[in-house]
């Protein structure tokens, strides 16, 4: 499927946000960006939305290979109250946690861009090293 052009334009004002911000990044198999910063690796998708409008999806790996039980769901959701910006989510067949946050493509700017991927930098690292202690797993190599 060919990319729409709201979503190329998209692409093309994150990696200049990126090299200006970072300095670097990589892509993946289908084109989206790929960050290497503080011990975390962060995906950022350029993606379509509804009726022409478009997001950009921030993401990393938390821990992997951590045991899905009872005890990390509440632990998780009681995080997910308390965090003003960004999500956790469980990938169960890995089994592993993940952290991301949306933001509005039409409306990008760049210190919006470069806030939203600290944010998930640090809540990487701050979470990665509890949930290794408490539930096991490990933080992503």
């Amino acid at each position: 499927m060919a990319e729409s052009e709201a979503r190329a334009t998209l692409r093309a004002t994150i990696k200049k946000f990126v090299d200006e911000i970072f300095g670097f990044y990589l892509t993946d198999q289908h084109n989206n960006l790929i960050i290497q910063a503080g011990g975390a690796r962060v995906l950022i998708i350029p993606d379509d939305w509804i009726e022409g409008q478009t997001v950009v999806k921030i993401m990393t790996l938390v821990n992997v290979k951590t045991p899905v039980t009872a005890e990390l769901t509440k632990y998780l959701a009681a995080e997910n109250n308390k965090i003003l910006f960004g999500k956790f989510s469980l990938d169960s067949n890995a089994p592993a946690v993940l952290f991301h946050h949306n933001l509005l493509g039409d409306f990008l700017n760049r210190n919006q861009f470069e806030l939203a991927v600290k944010i998930v930098l640090a809540v990487a690292a701050k979470y990665g090293q509890e949930i290794e202690k408490e539930f096991g797993g490990s933080k992503p190599a």
